[in-house]
């Protein structure tokens, strides 16, 4: 299984790059929704992407996937909102879940297993 990670922090994408391989799914890393975009492939799974990112926000990154691939799961990231914002903003029809940064390790698990879970899915 291939996920795609986009970041423009190194530290923040190396960590959800590394705890993904720990799970034995395959990682694609972008520095920019620019380059996420440009890497994106049907081989994909699901995407975690950043919201507050230079080139295009998460939001931006997010519809244009949704357009090419209306069933990719894509997990939002941010360590800009409270709690509360993160419950809104798993409702918008973008988003799958939302991911607080700094990433608890626990939580990023249980939304990992949620995804794998929901959709019956193996992670070699």
């Amino acid at each position: 299984m291939k996920a795609l990670i986009i970041d423009d922090d190194d530290g923040s994408r190396r960590l959800m790059c590394d705890l993904l391989k720990l799970r034995n799914i395959e990682c694609i890393a972008a520095n920019s929704g620019s380059e996420a975009l440009a890497l994106l492939s049907p081989e994909i799974r699901f995407c975690v992407t950043d919201i507050m990112m230079p080139d295009l926000n998460g939001y931006e990154v997010a519809k244009r996937i949704k357009k090419k691939y209306p069933e990719m799961p894509i997990i939002a990231s941010t360590a800009s909102l409270s709690k509360v914002d993160k419950i809104k903003l798993a409702y918008i029809d973008l988003f799958d879940d939302v991911i607080l940064k700094p990433v608890e390790l626990e939580n990023f698990n249980k939304i990992i297993d949620g995804f794998l879970g929901r959709n019956n899915v193996g992670t070699k």
